[in-house]
């Protein structure tokens, strides 16, 4: 299964543009004479497990990565897909006029006028920016809209309508678990044994603060029909937990699994407090490592992946087409090293298929694709940087970031230090010498981390502002560092 191609009309950045996402089938949509041609690479052979076929997006900030995901979700600017299943294609049209199919390959089509929601394969969205598309004034209404699977979590569980960030530490903790156990899978690298609950409010002098805890609740929302009757649940609820767990002046407790699914079982509403009452903090443990002891990076990746193991179980239908908007988002390069590899892994052992689409700004990410895997845009429009000869899967990072993501090759630095390097270059070629301006010259120089720019502003500054004598000496001893690096090079091999 794989979606094979987009024709959006109109939509934000992208101007009756189409977009090829498969690396077996290449299509052309001619608007004027509304004609669909379809052709088949015979050559191309993936490098995937037959269940998994994935889709890199890239391009600059403004190129159009995220306007094409939304694209694929939108009935305003989308006109035409083409999606590969059971080995026929389903061109699913939103025009009212019927579609000329001009299929230059042996499989067989059939032309459907739906969206591709209504189609053959169930889509997933995951995207760490849950607020890209509008600002949230009513979050009810916003997660109707947004397919993004992450608002599960920072919804709360009972009343999904109000959006509480404070709450999300305890909802992430407690959706892990939830599909840790529901799956008993080892795929997961953090297998959590203990569950850790907080509740560090203030006692007085005749035990826990009654009122505050009172003062608490009344800050939360509720339905006005049952506002009054959850308060007194949730004091209830809560009295009752301090009362069985918190005693001899502790606050805080450890809870094996078995022991935290009989808390909330047995207490009412438990599972919605922890979920909507920011005062208990929760943690869980894989033996002695913390969840929030992990580094970020490592955290967006065990909950990104919990999150879309379970949507995926959950899918009714077979073949799933998974959306990651950014998934490298703030990742450490070593995990973005990893992280074709880990997503390849993990879905290689399901029995369903899967296309992925990945938008991304990772050269790493996009070293582990072939370039027939790999959508290219500038400016909305799909391009193709690389030479026939020219591969993406494998290839040098200057590379990459020089075709891959359109930055000049003179450019592969930070702009500060470029902007300071442009600053002695101009010294150094200043009619005179400028002695002012020396130490401040030679200081940059000696920092700076590419040899052979290095070494040519040393020869230039030396020029400048060396006698005669000084320069023979900053030349010995040039010649001599020189040596003494053949002579480890040597000494090496």
């Amino acid at each position: 299964m794989e979606l094979v191609y987009l024709w959006v009309e109109e939509y934000k950045n992208i101007d009756h543009q189409g977009f090829n996402f498969s690396p077996r089938f290449k299509c052309e949509y001619d608007e004027e004479k509304n004609e669909l041609t379809i052709n088949e690479n015979k050559e191309y052979v993936s490098i995937f497990p037959d269940n998994i076929n994935i889709t890199a997006i890239v391009g600059e900030n403004g190129s159009g990565k995220s306007s094409v995901f939304e694209g694929l979700f939108s009935f305003f600017g989308a006109r035409v897909f083409v999606v590969f299943f059971e080995n026929q294609f389903y061109i699913h049209k939103i025009l009212s006029h019927e579609i000329k199919v001009i299929n230059n390959t042996e499989k067989k089509y059939e032309i459907k006028k739906l969206g591709i929601y209504s189609g053959n394969i169930s889509p997933i969205i995951f995207s760490w920016d849950i607020l890209k598309y509008e600002p949230v004034l009513d979050f009810a209404s916003y997660s109707n809209r947004n397919p993004n699977i992450l608002l599960s979590v920072f919804g709360t569980f009972s009343h999904p309508e109000y959006m509480d960030l404070n709450s999300y530490q305890n909802n992430a903790v407690m959706k892990y678990i939830e599909v840790f156990m529901k799956y008993k899978t080892d795929i997961f690298d953090f297998s959590p044994n203990k569950v850790h609950i907080k509740f560090p409010m203030k006692k007085n002098e005749n035990g826990w603060d009654c009122k505050k805890i009172r003062k608490e609740i009344e800050k939360l929302k509720f339905p006005e029909e049952e506002a009054k009757a959850k308060k007194k649940t949730y004091f209830r609820t809560i009295s009752k937990f301090i009362e069985k767990y918190l005693h001899d002046g502790n606050y805080e407790k450890n809870f094996t699994l078995e022991e935290y699914n009989l808390l909330l079982n047995e207490l009412e509403h438990m599972k919605e407090i922890l979920s909507r009452f920011s005062s208990f903090i929760l943690d869980m443990y894989d033996d002695n490592i913390s969840f929030f002891g992990l580094s970020h990076g490592e955290r967006s990746i065990l909950l990104s992946n919990a999150l879309i193991y379970e949507s995926v179980m959950d899918a009714k239908k077979q073949d799933i087409l998974i959306c990651l908007d950014e998934p490298d988002l703030s990742l450490h390069p070593e995990w973005q090293k990893k992280y074709i590899n880990e997503l390849v892994k993990m879905f290689s052992q399901t029995t369903k298929n899967f296309h992925f689409l990945i938008t991304s700004h990772s050269p790493f990410i996009l070293s582990d694709l072939p370039k027939e895997n790999v959508i290219f845009l500038e400016k909305g429009k799909q391009v193709y940087p690389f030479k026939d000869s020219e591969q993406t899967f494998g290839a040098n990072i200057h590379t990459l970031l020089s075709h891959g993501f359109f930055m000049d090759e003179k450019g592969l630095m930070g702009e500060f230090a470029k902007e300071k390097i442009k600053n002695v270059i101009s010294v150094l070629n200043e009619d005179e010498p400028n002695f002012d301006k020396k130490s401040e010259v030679q200081n940059i120089i000696n920092i700076m981390g590419e040899p052979f720019l290095k070494h040519k502003l040393e020869e230039k500054f030396n020029e400048v502002f060396l006698t005669n004598d000084e320069k023979r000496t900053a030349k010995i001893e040039q010649l001599e560092k020189e040596l003494k690096r053949l002579k480890n090079v040597n000494s090496e091999n």
